[in-house]
């Protein structure tokens, strides 16, 4: 029976659904060297503006931007403490474009040319100072004038600037009811598709978590090796605030530099946002089962699976990913008991087939928009049209890998329908005489019962945060989609 449900459904993974990144334009030495030294502060700020062009018009992950390592060279020219600037002043113009756009609009005679993109940038990014955060707006609009006078391509629009970001600072407070709506910050096709899925009520929610988090204030999620009531207890005094959910995950109420973490070199903690320990938990894994880890990177499941006893088959296709999966099982000290492959999920066969297999697909990562705003403007309707159909093709090869009664859980942090309760359905329907859905309860899931549908499904809000023994568990979730199936 192997291959059959691959074959049957007689089609190929194309380039597009490969879910490999579409080639960007390199951006120019100019644009990415790092701003020139000056005195008025505006170092910080000009790559605010960069980073939103890179995230905005470049497609690139925010993320990957302001990553420590391999982040923009012009944010890693930066101090730290200009780093932090940098990275919360684009953030915020990500989580609040909506709103800053429109408030642009109610304070200009006249919109400024689509193709003068560093001046809508570091306006966008001047405009986030002025409204959300504790900037003296002095400071943000002069800075900003300075930026566009330096740059040939905007120095004819200083005049321009310098009257919009100037009334925007006088008239911020009678704009401020206009603005109230969280709703404004999710495209209308991205908000309408969740209000179809859960309702007006829920989808301003989500909105509303969206806008009004910032990096500072999403809580970092650790999982650890062994009890984390126990780990807590000998770390309490360097982490007086952390808090234990139901779920087994140890919440800071913000983030932390993770090199700081008693036991981090030692191999004994890693970030895993609570919702993300839900499918590796749904599994059950049990000692001496061989299990397949589809999709496996950065490899919080990969390691939730080994520690129970289980022979785990990380399998990831793309090469920085492996590398990145590799480091993070040799921190932890657990690579030697992982068997790493890499490669293609659809050329991989099995003789003898696995007792469990966990397919964790690439998504539209709308349920992580909490933490990547930048998610909200870089996604798309046919992205998710065809992300949903990639899933299918790989449940259907993940099905092909398992032996008779093994089981699969499929997972994903979407909050679209398209690719969780519809896909599900598709499942049941065409692939219903091979897989049998298992339903989840809520006691298979502690802190996440309110995750549970009355299907038996999981799905996860980002708003909504996972029980605690301590009432001062905060912060939401991230959002995923999980059902479980067993091979008949």
């Amino acid at each position: 029976m192997k291959g059959e449900l691959t074959e049957r459904l007689k089609t190929s993974v194309d380039n597009k659904a490969d879910a490999k990144p579409k080639k960007r334009k390199r951006p120019s030495a100019k644009s990415s060297a790092p701003p020139p030294k000056t005195a008025d502060g505006s170092a910080p700020r000009e790559v605010a503006g960069l980073l939103l062009t890179r995230a905005l018009d470049d497609k690139r992950s925010f993320a990957g931007l302001t990553d420590a390592i391999g982040g923009l060279a012009a944010f890693l020219a930066l101090s730290e403490q200009d780093r932090n600037l940098a990275r919360a002043i684009a953030r915020t113009g990500l989580a609040r474009r909506g709103q800053i756009e429109l408030a642009l609009k109610r304070v200009s005679d006249r919109p400024p040319p689509k193709g003068a993109r560093h001046l809508i940038h570091t306006l966008h990014a001047a405009a986030a100072q002025i409204l959300f955060m504790d900037v003296p707006d002095s400071a943000a609009v002069n800075v900003a004038v300075n930026i566009i006078a330096r740059e040939p391509r905007s120095a004819r629009f200083v005049g321009f600037a310098n009257a919009v970001l100037r009334r925007l600072s006088r008239e911020k407070d009678e704009l401020e009811p206009k603005l109230r709506s969280d709703k404004l910050n999710t495209p209308k096709w991205m908000y309408a598709r969740w209000a179809e899925a859960y309702g007006h009520q829920t989808a301003r929610a989500i909105a509303t978590h969206h806008a009004t988090v910032h990096a500072e204030s999403v809580p970092l999620d650790l999982s650890v090796k062994g009890a984390p009531a126990d780990y807590l207890a000998t770390h309490r005094t360097a982490l007086p605030e952390a808090v234990l959910l139901d779920n087994g995950t140890i919440r800071l109420p913000r983030a932390v530099d993770v090199r700081s973490l008693p036991g981090w070199d030692d191999g004994a903690v890693w970030v895993q946002d609570a919702a993300a320990r839900l499918p590796a938990q749904l599994v059950q894994a049990q000692p001496n089962e061989r299990i397949a880890d589809l999709c496996a990177a950065p490899g919080g499941k990969t390691a939730q699976l080994a520690l129970s006893g289980a022979s785990v088959t990380a399998v990831e296709q793309s090469r920085p990913r492996m590398e990145r999966l590799r480091a993070n099982l040799e921190r932890l000290q657990i690579v030697d008991s992982v068997t790493l492959h890499h490669g293609d999920l659809f050329e991989l066969e099995t003789t003898s087939g696995f007792d469990a297999v966990l397919l964790d697909a690439p998504c539209s990562s709308t349920g992580t928009i909490r933490r990547h705003p930048d998610i909200l403007w870089t996604k798309t309707q046919s992205d998710i049209a065809d992300l949903a159909d990639l899933q299918f093709r790989m449940i259907a090869k993940a099905a092909d890998l398992l032996k008779s009664g093994g089981r699969l859980v499929f997972s994903n942090c979407s909050l679209d329908h398209l690719e969780g309760e519809m896909l599900h359905e598709r499942v049941l329907k065409e692939l219903g005489d091979v897989l049998q859905h298992q339903a989840v309860g809520g006691s298979d899931l502690p802190g996440f019962a309110h995750a549970v549908t009355e299907k038996g499904t999981v799905r996860s809000l980002p708003h909504l945060t996972p029980t605690a023994a301590n009432a001062l568990a905060h912060g939401g979730a991230d959002g995923f989609f999980a059902a479980r199936y067993r091979r008949r």
